[in-house]
């Protein structure tokens, strides 16, 4: 039968030429098929050897099959890792393109071959492939290529990866804060081929850091004490201020209700208010009271807060808390100024009004009578000005003690200011009681101070208005006990003098005059007279007296002794002296300019003008401004006046003298002399008060004053001016005693402006 035929097809080529030698060794032993004596053993050969091909075929046809299905498993493979690759990809672009993170790839060498859209923007290049070819280090700030170049890519060689934080140069030159992880992306055999970096922006990161920082340096750095409790208000943590503070260390007070820092001193009702506020807005703060660790109390200023999530529950407080001892110390001390004299730490005039109307209601709800009592000190400026400020806060300090000393415990004593006390004496039952309270008061104020090695002595003018008489309120019954102070004064000081109604009407008047005497300052109602002073020798006018003179409008004219010491006890006479100085100089160069001249002009100082430390400049202004000079003024102060601060009397004084200027002691002889001091006072002349003059022909002790007088001031080299010569027989004793110069009636009244220079002419052309 015919043998099938082998399939060819499905034989390697490589396989063909065996198979062709295979068939090569068969066809010789077909063409020796009619050998009869050869046939079997060469039919056995032939079978055999075509068995063996036949088998080997086979097999070889069979290893060919296998081949064939491995050769179409692997193409079958190989699609299906690059479906799966195609689809990685697809992945990888997706995720690269939709992350907030930056991804790049380079090259071993480190030029890029890839960045994502989020790395694009990070780096602020308008597209991604505008970043691949360049170098990774052109994208990092030159201070960061060392690290970079000798720490980063290095350890990516070495280790495989790299993470840490470093900061990118943009193409617009800002920097960038990232966190950075460095690897390798490898091939199949495990091969390093390109290095991958994701990149994360951690601006915002580091924000939240820095302030977290922040906000925990100041917690442990506040000068406030801080705690934080939770939810059940145990105490979590605190800081150093709260240690430094409390005594308490954290450890001590952990887990701990901070009612252990309580004083007890609180109310509780503070507490319940605290807590009410606490839950319905989250937040209190108010003043309370703790007790430190080594048991010392406080008040402190404390401030809640409450910390609540976003379901509104309290999950945390927050105390801050200051100790206030010195603020409130502070506020107990305005308190006290606010109310008490800062000198004697009497009552003031604030407290005062207070305390009399509470006084006034006791009188009234029970039946009993009170009295107000000014007191005011006599002569303390005397003493004030001549010993010191000093000296004089210690006399008014001592008062103040005394007055006190001197009254009951129901009764108040307060001090108005300067040398004035008020005085109220409650539970009366009559006047005679209030005035015997005012006698010993008077007495017990009369006895001597001994004050810095002084001895003073001063006495008190007492002035007393009585409830319900005199008065049913607190301002009614001070002003009638301020006008009898007055009278006091008036009727020779040290006494006690009960108000009467009359007194109301001097009080009305006094103040009236104040209010006119600004009016007239202002409005130009006060005028200057001026009386000539001659020589003795010869009878030559060589200067003037100005003397001030107030003309009302409509009204006579007002004598200088009703408004010049209201004037000097208001200040007034400072404004109003600066005008007398200002228009006796301007009257002076008119007179000039008429042809009036070898005058002196003289005007009187007061005690207030000489206080003044720009007297001296101010005079010289007015000199200057009315073409004038120093020599052509002359300024009189009076005995009582320059020896109330000798030390800066002279002063001032000696400043005028170096200008140029006259100086002259008015009304000598009648006040407190101290020939040490006057021996000192750069004066020129002195000028005898018109009342040793006045007798001094028919007076002995009249005429040996002004004798001794005259005698010592040209033993002083002084000139002597005597005042108020009105007769021959005065003119001619003076003259007989040698004194220079002379003013008074006997030659001529004080004349205004024109009529004394009429009578200047007048005289000159007579003598």
């Amino acid at each position: 039968m015919p043998r099938p035929a082998l399939p060819c097809s499905a034989v390697a080529p490589s396989r063909l030429p065996a198979l062709g030698a295979v068939a090569g060794l068969c066809a010789p032993a077909q063409a020796s098929a009619g050998a009869a004596a050869e046939w079997p053993l060469a039919a056995l050969v032939t079978v055999t050897l075509l068995a063996t091909v036949l088998a080997g075929t086979i097999l070889l046809c069979q290893q060919l099959c296998r081949e064939r299905r491995r050769h179409q498993q692997r193409a079958a493979h190989k699609s299906a890792q690059t479906e799966a690759l195609c689809e990685s990809l697809q992945r990888f672009e997706g995720f690269a393109n939709a992350t907030d993170c930056g991804f790049g790839m380079a090259e071993l060498d480190g030029t890029i071959t890839y960045v994502n859209p989020a790395l694009t923007r990070m780096i602020g290049e308008a597209r991604p492939e505008d970043a691949v070819g360049r170098r990774i280090a052109d994208y990092y700030p030159p201070e960061l290529h060392d690290k970079l170049l000798n720490e980063v890519l290095p350890t990516v060689m070495r280790t495989g990866h790299w993470s840490g934080e470093m900061r990118l140069r943009r193409c617009d030159g800002d920097l960038l804060d990232v966190e950075e992880n460095y690897f390798f992306v490898r091939d199949e055999e495990g091969t390093p081929r390109l290095i991958a970096n994701i990149l994360t922006d951690i601006r915002a990161r580091k924000s939240t850091e820095a302030q977290l920082r922040l906000m925990a340096s100041v917690f442990e750095h506040s000068g406030e004490a801080i705690l934080i409790t939770d939810a059940s208000n145990a105490i979590i943590t605190a800081n150093r201020a709260f240690t430094a503070l409390t005594g308490y260390s954290l450890d001590e007070v952990r887990g701990r209700n901070p009612r252990i820092l309580s004083a007890g001193l609180t109310s509780e009702s503070v507490y319940r208010h605290m807590w009410r506020s606490i839950d319905s807005s989250g937040y209190w703060q108010g003043e309370i009271w703790d007790r430190r660790k080594d048991g010392a109390i406080y008040p402190k200023w404390l401030s809640i807060s409450s910390i609540r999530n976003a379901a509104g529950e309290t999950t945390h407080h927050i105390a801050s808390f200051t100790d206030i001892t010195e603020r409130k110390q502070i506020e107990e001390r305005i308190q006290h100024l606010a109310h008490h004299d800062p000198l004697t730490g009497l009552p003031n005039r604030l407290q005062l009004e207070g305390r009399i109307r509470q006084a006034l209601a006791d009188a009234r709800r029970d039946g009993n009578a009170l009295a107000v009592v000014f007191a005011d000190l006599d002569n303390f400026k005397f003493i004030n000005d001549s010993l010191g400020h000093h000296i004089g806060d210690r006399l008014l300090i001592s008062v103040a003690e005394r007055l006190r000393a001197a009254v009951r415990d129901s009764d108040i004593v307060a001090r108005l200011g300067g040398d004035e006390f008020i005085i109220v004496l409650t539970r009366l039952d009559d006047a005679q009681v209030a005035i015997a309270l005012c006698e010993k008061i008077r007495q017990h104020v009369g006895e001597r101070f001994d004050i810095d090695g002084h001895a003073l002595h001063t006495t008190l003018s007492l002035g007393v208005s009585l409830y319900p008489l005199d008065g049913r309120d607190a301002d009614t019954l001070m002003r009638a006990a301020d006008a009898a102070m007055y009278h006091a004064k008036g009727e020779g000081r040290n006494n006690i003098q009960l108000f009467d109604s009359r007194l109301n009407e001097a009080a009305a008047m006094r103040v009236r005059t104040e209010t006119r005497l600004r009016d007239a300052l202002e409005h130009g109602h006060f005028l200057l007279h001026y009386q000539p002073q001659f020589t003795t020798i010869g009878e030559h006018i060589v200067g003037v007296e100005a003397l001030l003179r107030w003309q009302p409008p409509d009204e006579e004219m007002v004598p200088p002794n009703q408004f010049i010491p209201l004037a000097e006890d208001t200040g007034l006479i400072v404004p109003i002296g600066a005008w007398v100085i200002d228009e006796a100089l301007a009257q002076l160069a008119r007179w000039r300019s008429a042809g009036i001249d070898g005058l002196r002009m003289s005007i009187n100082l007061s005690a207030h003008q000489l206080r003044l430390r720009e007297l001296p400049r101010l005079i010289g202004r007015s000199i200057e401004q009315h073409g004038l000079q120093p020599a052509d003024l002359e300024l009189e102060v009076t005995e009582s006046v320059a020896m109330r601060d000798p030390e800066s009397t002279i002063g001032i004084l000696t400043q005028l003298r170096d200008m140029g200027i006259a100086l002259a002691i008015d009304d000598f002889g009648t006040g407190y002399s101290s020939l040490s001091y006057l021996k000192l006072l750069p004066i020129s002349r002195l000028k005898l008060d018109r009342s040793f003059v006045h007798d001094i022909e028919s007076n002995p002790n009249d005429a040996a004053i002004s004798a001794a007088t005259i005698s010592l001031a040209h033993t002083l080299g002084l000139e002597v001016v005597a005042e108020g010569v009105e007769g021959p027989a005065q003119l001619g004793m003076l003259t007989q005693l040698g004194c220079d110069l002379l003013q008074g009636y006997h030659f001529s009244r004080p004349l205004a402006a024109p009529a004394l220079a009429d009578f200047v002419r007048d005289w000159r052309a007579s003598h």
